[in-house]
C-alpha cells in the first residue's frame, strides 16, 4: 500500500528506509483521534480518520497515547465536507477551474434522492462499472438537472494529500505521520474490523541509484561524444589510410580533405575567452528575460540543416541512387537534385512535428541534438592542446559559478533555471497548489515551462518519481573538442612517426575519461540529491587524463604547442616493390585464366 509522508510537506520525521528493515507493529483503530486516548497505543500504529481537527492535532494526540505512527486515513465524508467546497485560490478568480472533489469527464451519473443523514454514501454505475473513474466512487456535486431535479454526482477523485501543518509546532514530533487515500483507508478499516492482530510497518519506497533512463542517457552522450569525435576526424582518418597521405598520392582524397577544411574554423585564444564570455552574457539575458519558445524556433532551424546533412539526405541517396541525376532548378535560387529536395522536406517534416509537440516527441529532440554536435565538432576544431586546455579550464569555472555561486547573488541558480525555461508553475501566483496539479495537469496554472531544447532527454524508466533525465549539449560538445583533436592527433602522429599499428592512444584515453566523468556527475546528481555542473567531472577526467597520459608518452610539448604533427608521406609498412606500392589500389587485380 501507498501513502504519502507528512515529511513530504516539510513535518514528521522521514520514514525509515526498506534495506534497513523497519519493526513491524500491531495497527489499531483510533477514530478521528482529535481527542485525548482513554487507552494506550503504546507500540502500536493508529489509523486514524481524516476530518474534526487539524493534521496536526491527530499527530500529538498519537504520539502521547504512545504509538509509534499515525495513518491518516481519507473518507468520503471528508471529501464531500472539506474538498467539495474548497474555495479557488488567490489569484484565480477570474478563471474557470474545475472541481477539486470530483471529475465528471471520468464519470458522471444523476441519481433521484441522497442519503438525508449521509449524502456522500452513492452508489451508481457511472462510477462503479466504469473503467475510466479510478476510485469507482461516485460523489454529489452539489448540482441538480434543471429539467428532472435529479441530482448529479460524478466521479471522485482519490488521490494522496500534501498534509499541511505548522512546521515550528511540529518539531517536536518524533513519529512518522503518513496520508491513505479513500480506497486505501476503506480497506484498512475493513481489515482492522475483521481482525483484531493486524500487523504491518511504515517504510519509505526504494529510489534507485541509477536508474536505467540515466544509464540510458548516459551512454548516448558517450557515443554521441565519442561517435562525433570520429566523426569530425574523418579527413585526417582518410589520409593515414591511404598509402601515401599527400595530395599526389590519392587525387580524391586530397579532394575531400580540402572541402572539409573549407567550412573548418580553428579557435584561437581569443575565440576561446569570447565563447565564455558571450555564453555567460547571453545564459544571465536569458535569466531576465524568457523568450519562451523563441529558442525553440531557432533549435529547429538549425537541426533542419544538420539533419539533412546527416540523417535523411544520406538515407534517400542511399535508397533512391537513381534520383542523384534528376535536377531542379529554382529561379533566383540554383539547381538542387531532386534528393536533397526531398531530404530537405523530409526534415521540415520532422522538425514541425517536434515542435508541434515537444514534450512528447523527445526522442526526435534527442536525434536533433546529436546531429548537431557531431557538425558542431566538425566545423569547429582545437589546434592545440594549450588552447583547448584554456577553453576547458574557463568551462570548468564557467559551470561552477553558473549553478553553485549565483544563488548567492540572484537567490537562485541561473543555470538550473534557464535549463528548466523559468521559474516553475509552483512559484507563479495564482498556482492553485500540488494536489490540484496532480489531478489537473493541465489546467494552464499547473503547466510548467518548457525547458530549453538544447539537450538530450531520457524518461526515468524503472523510477517512481518519474520525470527525465537531462544531459546538456555543451557537456558534449565541449569535452568533444578534446576527443576530436587527440584523435586527429593519434592520426598525425601515426603517419608521422610511420607506425603500423592502428592505435589511438590518447584518444582512448579521452573517450574512457569522458565516460567515466559523466558516470560520476550523474552519480554526484543522485548522492547530492541536486543538478551538478557536469564539467565539474568531465574536465579533469578528460583534460587530466589526456594531459598525464601525453606527459608520461613524451608527446606533451609537441600537443601543447604545435598541436597535430605534420602530416609527411608514408614510407610502406609492409614489403612490396616501389613499382606495387605506388600503384596501390589503383593496380588491377590479377587472376589466372
Amino acid at each position: 500500500m501507498f501513502v504519502s509522508p507528512s515529511h513530504d510537506s516539510g513535518w514528521g520525521p522521514p520514514l525509515p528506509k526498506q534495506q534497513e528493515q523497519p519493526q513491524m507493529h500491531a495497527l489499531a483503530n483510533g477514530g478521528n483521534a482529535c481527542t485525548t486516548m482513554k487507552t494506550s497505543y503504546a507500540g502500536k500504529v493508529m489509523v486514524a480518520e481524516r476530518g474534526n481537527c487539524s493534521f496536526l492535532e491527530k499527530a500529538k494526540v498519537a504520539q502521547e497515547a504512545g504509538a509509534v505512527g499515525l495513518i491518516i486515513r481519507n473518507t468520503r465524508e471528508a471529501v464531500y465536507t472539506h474538498d467539495r467546497n474548497r474555495t479557488t485560490p488567490a489569484g484565480n478568480l477570474s478563471t474557470s477551474m474545475p472541481s477539486f472533489a470530483t471529475d465528471c469527464g471520468q464519470g458522471e451519473g444523476y441519481i433521484a434522492a441522497l442519503d438525508p443523514a449521509h449524502p456522500w454514501l452513492v452508489h451508481n454505475g457511472a462510477c462503479s462499472t466504469n473503467p475510466r473513474c479510478a476510485s469507482q466512487i461516485c460523489l454529489p456535486t452539489g448540482l441538480r438537472n434543471a429539467t428532472t431535479s435529479q441530482f448529479q454526482v460524478c466521479c471522485m477523485w482519490d488521490t494522496h494529500l500534501l498534509m499541511g501543518a505548522n512546521t515550528t509546532l511540529a518539531k517536536d514530533l518524533n513519529m512518522p505521520v503518513v496520508f491513505a487515500t479513500v480506497v486505501e483507508g476503506e480497506f484498512l478499516a475493513a481489515l482492522l474490523a475483521s481482525s483484531s492482530s493486524v500487523v504491518g510497518t511504515l517504510s519509505a519506497r526504494p529510489i534507485p541509484f541509477l536508474g536505467l533512463g540515466s544509464l540510458v542517457l548516459w551512454a548516448i552522450g558517450v557515443a554521441t561524444a565519442v561517435g562525433g569525435a570520429y566523426y569530425a576526424a574523418g579527413a585526417e582518418r582518410r589520409r593515414c589510410r591511404a598509402h601515401k597521405p599527400h595530395a599526389d598520392a590519392v587525387p580524391s582524397v586530397a579532394d575531400e580533405d580540402e572541402d572539409d577544411e573549407d567550412d573548418v574554423l580553428h579557435l584561437s585564444l581569443g575565440h576561446a575567452v569570447g565563447f565564455i564570455v558571450v555564453a555567460g552574457g547571453f545564459l544571465t539575458f536569458l535569466y531576465f528575460v524568457h523568450v519562451g519558445a523563441m529558442l525553440s524556433v531557432l533549435f529547429g532551424l538549425s537541426s533542419l540543416s544538420t539533419v539533412t546533412l546527416l540523417v535523411t539526405y544520406p538515407a534517400l541517396k542511399r535508397a533512391c541512387p537513381c534520383l542523384r541525376t534528376w535536377h531542379l532548378r529554382l529561379p533566383g535560387v540554383g539547381s538542387f537534385t531532386v534528393v536533397e529536395m526531398l531530404a530537405l522536406g523530409a526534415s521540415a517534416v520532422l522538425v514541425v512535428a517536434w515542435f508541434c509537440d515537444r514534450d512528447g516527441l523527445w526522442p526526435l529532440q534527442d536525434l536533433f541534438g546529436v546531429a548537431l554536435c557531431c557538425v558542431f565538432l566538425k566545423t569547429i576544431r582545437l589546434p592545440n592542446l594549450k588552447i583547448g586546455a584554456l577553453l576547458l579550464v574557463l568551462a570548468f569555472f564557467y559551470d561552477i559559478f553558473f549553478v553553485f555561486l549565483t544563488p548567492y547573488i540572484f537567490g537562485k541558480s541561473v543555470m538550473v533555471d534557464v535549463a528548466t525555461g523559468g521559474p516553475p508553475a509552483s512559484a507563479r501566483d495564482g498556482y492553485p497548489g500540488v494536489d490540484f496539479c496532480e489531478r489537473y495537469p493541465t489546467f494552464a496554472k499547473c503547466v510548467d515551462p518548457d525547458p530549453l531544447p538544447m539537450l538530450l532527454v531520457f524518461p526515468r524508466l524503472g523510477d517512481w518519481r518519474r520525470g527525465r533525465a537531462m544531459l546538456g549539449l555543451g557537456d558534449i560538445v565541449l569535452p568533444g573538442l578534446l576527443l576530436a583533436f587527440v584523435l586527429r592527433f593519434d592520426y598525425t602522429r601515426r603517419m608521422h612517426l610511420k607506425l603500423a599499428a592502428r592505435t589511438h592512444r590518447y584518444y582512448g584515453v579521452a573517450a574512457v575519461g569522458y565516460a567515466v566523468g559523466l558516470f560520476l556527475a550523474n552519480a554526484a546528481v543522485v548522492l547530492m540529491n541536486m543538478g551538478q555542473p557536469a564539467l565539474l567531472y568531465l574536465v579533469p577526467c578528460t583534460l587530466g587524463a589526456v594531459a598525464i597520459a601525453a606527459h608520461f608518452g613524451g608527446d606533451l610539448p609537441q600537443m601543447w604547442h604545435e598541436g597535430l604533427y605534420p602530416a609527411h608521406p608514408m614510407a610502406p609498412i609492409v614489403s612490396a616493390s616501389p613499382v606495387d606500392f605506388e600503384a596501390g589500389d589503383e593496380a588491377p587485380l590479377l587472376a589466372d585464366d
